[in-house]
């Protein structure tokens, strides 16, 4: 819960400060922890991305510049990732929830031996 509320604030936050949300998570044989590294969100609607959410993420590649944010997607490859995590969750019979959706890059780690 903590972690959904993070996002939601980091959501209300100017691009241009985005810090990285932290996760942990456990499961019957480890711990894993990552950091995600908010580059916007899109807004989710029965399984579509709403196009206007889009607009914020360029359509061509940019030269990563490390004075200005510099998204890590294209329009074209969010909407491809998308459509992939779309097929991952049918093999499951899970749905993509509807509502706001951080994209980024997620590092992950696992933490051995914790207890």
């Amino acid at each position: 819960m903590y972690t959904i509320q993070e996002l939601v604030e980091t959501a209300a936050r100017p691009k241009s400060y985005r810090p990285p949300v932290t996760i942990m998570a456990g499961d019957k044989d480890d711990w894993y922890y990552g950091i995600l590294e908010i580059d916007g969100f899109v807004w989710v609607e029965n399984h579509q991305i709403y196009q206007a959410s889009l607009q914020e993420f360029p359509e061509e590649k940019m030269e990563v510049n490390p004075k200005k944010f510099t998204p890590s997607f294209t329009r074209a490859e969010l909407q491809n990732n998308f459509e992939t995590w779309k097929k991952d969750f049918a093999k499951i019979k899970m749905r993509i929830p509807n509502g706001l959706h951080p994209v980024g890059r997620f590092f992950i780690r696992t933490v051995q031996g914790y207890n």
